[in-house]
């Protein structure tokens, strides 16, 4: 993400801003004066684009820098910040050779950065790799915290974290992750932004990483833009993806809801986008299963009868039988069943270790009497 300072001349017009051409470690090698089709494509939550054409003459003179310009250097923007070239084309234009550049907002170097966050532990025959729940980050408690072990806990000689301007509930949050990408500056935008609800800025003059709950990063202005004033064209996408119905829930080793769940695999539906007269009519029947007064499934021989039925009327029983093998304490794997095998399981954890404790006592007690007598028979 990358922001800017436009300077303008007498006249209203824009000018360009100061370039100079950097090492990676941010040391000057010259100004770039011979410059032209300066363009930017700065994004809000995603890596800004810059892209220019720098010609080997300028006003007949050779430009003696001409060959520096290469791929992973940096172009130091006045009022914006650095960016590091990504692609050098050499092309001529009237029979003068330039170089067209582009470039991309210095974030972009985070992703040679990379990101172990996994705990390798010891066990019989090899070892075995877990992921861990991670805080995402604690004022008296920060070494184990998710941003401590991004940032500070990292070999890091240039990016900081700001850790004065975390939110509080976002503070508090707990996530664990599988995957950690690529490299840092991707996992921070796939992963963790995802995971906790967050946006991350990235200050590319000074190498400064900020969180922001996504609420409070957009705030309200008095400005308005219009077919009255700016605006001249407009364009609305609508995008499926973001329109989801199913959640599907996984955990490690294997964990997810199929045992509970009485569709019988890990998958959270919600169809109320869906459920709507816009969408089914007034008149959406399904076939489905016939019910009884009292619940009951109506048999039709050895299958169950069906019925001509509403949608919403089969969704609201389908919710109903539902809600019925959760809390029922006779089907396997029902959370009324889980919670009477947890306690019956947890009664005989403490009669265990009543008989444990008991074992102990008793052990320590003979072998006490043991060493007496040995003492004493010498």
């Amino acid at each position: 993400m990358a922001s800017i300072n436009l300077d303008f001349d007498f006249y209203g017009r824009y000018q360009y801003p100061d370039l100079q051409l950097c090492n990676p470690n941010k040391h000057i090698i010259c100004n770039l004066v011979n410059v032209k089709g300066l363009k930017f494509t700065l994004r809000c939550n995603d890596v800004s684009e810059m892209t220019l054409n720098v010609y080997k003459y300028f006003d007949g003179i050779e430009f003696d820098y001409y060959s520096y310009i290469r791929k992973m250097r940096m172009i130091h923007v006045d009022g914006m910040g650095y960016f590091v070239i990504q692609s050098v084309k050499e092309k001529r234009g009237e029979g003068v050779p330039y170089k067209e550049v582009t470039c991309y907002s210095a974030e972009y170097m985070l992703n040679y950065k990379p990101v172990n966050l996994a705990y390798v532990t010891m066990i019989t025959g090899g070892t075995q790799v877990y992921a861990k729940s991670y805080k995402f980050y604690d004022v008296k408690y920060p070494k184990d915290t998710l941003m401590y072990r991004l940032f500070a806990g990292a070999d890091f000689d240039d990016w900081t974290f700001d850790y004065s301007e975390i939110d509080e509930d976002l503070a508090d949050k707990y996530r664990s992750f599988d995957n950690t990408g690529d490299g840092l500056y991707g996992f921070l935008q796939n992963y963790v932004s995802t995971a906790y609800d967050c946006i991350f800025t990235y200050d590319i003059e000074n190498y400064i990483v900020k969180v922001h709950r996504k609420n409070d990063l957009i705030k309200p202005t008095d400005i308005v833009i219009s077919f009255d004033n700016l605006m001249k064209d407009s364009e609305l996408e609508e995008l499926s993806d973001d329109i989801a119905t199913i959640l599907c829930v996984s955990g490690s080793d294997s964990l997810g809801l199929s045992k509970i769940n009485p569709t019988g695999n890990n998958n959270i539906y919600k169809l109320d986008y869906y459920l709507d007269e816009d969408w089914i009519g007034k008149s959406f029947n399904v076939t489905g299963i016939k019910y009884d007064e009292n619940g009951n499934m109506v048999m039709y021989g050895s299958k169950p009868a069906t019925t001509n039925m509403s949608f919403e009327e089969h969704v609201r029983i389908w919710e109903e039988q539902i809600k019925k093998l959760i809390y029922s304490s006779d089907k396997d794997g029902s959370y009324a069943w889980l919670l009477k095998r947890y306690i019956y399981l947890n009664t005989q954890y403490n009669i265990i270790n009543t008989y444990h404790t008991y074992s102990e006592y008793i052990y320590n007690y003979c072998t006490e009497a043991l060493t007496t007598y040995q003492e004493e028979t010498k």
